[in-house]
């Protein structure tokens, strides 16, 4: 997994200058960056030492595995709708590049590539903290699994 993480991290930047840019950067996508697709972003997240913003509040829930399949549930939903709008925002780019050419002389930063590079962020969140969720649930018996 590590490799495969490895290759595809290095996959998603683009250089300018002294500069390096990640597709969690709006100037990813202004230097001409690729959208990273929905699994891409699933496997980036695999890696057991990447967390998302709900760290704390899961690792308060270990032990209680009803708090913990409410976290799991809340995030998958919140995950599909984020999978549908980050499908939207890559469209409406992909309709804007048709449209407007890459200018490395003069780069601009377009809303659409801060939209693109906020739900890429959303979802490696996303994703980590479900990561997250189902670890500790693979980890920890039900308790009706034990009597």
């Amino acid at each position: 997994m590590a490799k495969r993480y490895d290759q595809m991290k290095d996959k998603y930047k683009v250089k300018f200058g002294k500069m390096s840019y990640c597709s969690g950067h709006p100037w990813y996508y202004v230097l001409g960056g690729t959208p990273m697709s929905v699994k891409e972003i699933w496997t980036l997240m695999q890696e057991p030492d990447r967390y998302g913003y709900l760290k704390d509040d899961i690792e308060k829930s270990a032990g209680n595995n009803q708090k913990l399949r409410k976290l799991q549930a809340d995030i998958r939903l919140s995950l599909n709708k984020d999978i549908s709008r980050y499908r939207r925002v890559v469209f409406e780019f992909n309709q804007f590049r048709k449209s407007n050419s890459i200018d490395l002389e003069n780069p601009k930063c377009e809303d659409i590539h801060v939209s693109m590079s906020l739900k890429v962020s959303h979802l490696l969140n996303g994703f980590a903290n479900q990561r997250h969720v189902n670890d500790l649930l693979a980890h920890q018996p039900e308790l009706f699994d034990i009597l």
